[in-house]
């Protein structure tokens, strides 16, 4: 690769609650004076991006995703089992009317483009021009969740289905670099994080407990009263509570909600890895968000903090490209 890189365009992946990694991620740009020349956004990256091309700075986001009231917030979460998703489009609009104003993609401060998909033929939409509010609410739109935006005479859905990190997008611009941030788990540990949450809950609970139970039982033994079948009797014991939280229970079976999440999850990392294969970003940042749940916005905190010690850790890549 040359050196000398002169624009720079930032990549913003899908991710729900994990997307707000990418404010984590701005911030730290912002702190070091990486000037960014336009952004590309699917899904919650397309919202952090429209966001931030719109004027509101790193801090600015991480204030408010922290002092949100999630309370209220989740309420438009609350489904209303409309036809085509659990969530009705005019809860979407009225959150997104929150933060983003009605302006056109075209006055944004730099470039800017999201991805959504088209329900009935599975094709890639680009939103480069016109309401940046129907933009977002088509690239948001998780389907079997969030009602499909009707635009066009089409019907759109989450971008994630067919570019969850679009770096082709960013590519179209005149730009000498692309700097890209994926927050899609690995299936296999979205998997983990979502089967397992309660037997993880479990052993901790036991392995908490346990020496407590050691203490206790040789509190009652006399000293004169030990033998060796009793101190055998004792181990035993403790070995079999040992087992119990060694061994994981058998996971039961996925409820809707996650079975919805987990195939999800399961698309886009697939569809984001054969993407990878062509459509390198000069620098790729991965935050470690292994305990985040798709809804989980309280969590704003940590999820945040991720994104910074991400863009922290290839801050020297990222400055490389500026020659």
């Amino acid at each position: 690769m040359g050196s000398n890189f002169q624009k720079i365009g930032l990549v913003l992946g899908s991710g729900s609650a994990k997307g707000m990694a990418h404010i984590g991620v701005i911030q730290v740009l912002e702190e070091n004076k990486i000037p960014i020349s336009a952004v590309a956004g699917t899904s919650s990256g397309a919202f952090i991006g429209a966001l931030w091309a719109s004027g509101l700075s790193g801090d600015a986001m991480a204030h408010i995703a922290c002092n949100m009231n999630w309370k209220l917030t989740t309420r438009m979460f609350l489904p209303t089992f409309p036809r085509s998703g659990l969530i009705d489009g005019r809860r979407i609009q009225k959150f997104l009317q929150t933060f983003i104003e009605e302006i056109n993609i075209e006055e944004l401060n730099i470039p800017f483009a999201c991805v959504a998909t088209e329900l009935k033929t599975g094709q890639e939409v680009i939103f480069d021009r016109g309401s940046v509010l129907e933009a977002v609410r088509a690239s948001i739109s998780i389907p079997g969740i969030f009602v499909p935006l009707r635009y066009e005479n089409q019907f759109l859905v989450d971008g994630g289905l067919v570019n969850p990190v679009p770096v082709s997008v960013a590519r179209r611009w005149k730009i000498d670099a692309v700097v890209a941030v994926n927050v899609i788990p690995k299936a296999e540990e979205k998997a983990r994080s979502l089967y397992f949450k309660k037997e993880r809950k479990r052993r901790l609970r036991l392995q908490l407990r346990l020496p407590e139970f050691i203490q206790a039982s040789l509190e009652k033994l006399e000293p004169a009263a030990v033998s060796e079948e009793l101190l055998l009797e004792k181990m035993t014991n403790v070995l079999n509570r040992l087992k119990e939280y060694e061994n994981p229970q058998p996971a039961k079976t996925p409820g809707l909600f996650t079975v919805m999440v987990q195939s999800l999850t399961i698309a886009e990392n697939t569809i984001y890895q054969l993407r990878l294969l062509q459509e390198k970003p000069d620098v790729l940042l991965e935050p470690n968000l292994p305990d985040v749940q798709l809804l989980e916005f309280h969590k704003a905190e940590q999820i945040i903090k991720a994104g910074r010690e991400a863009a922290e850790r290839h801050l020297p890549e990222i400055e490389k490209l500026l020659g």
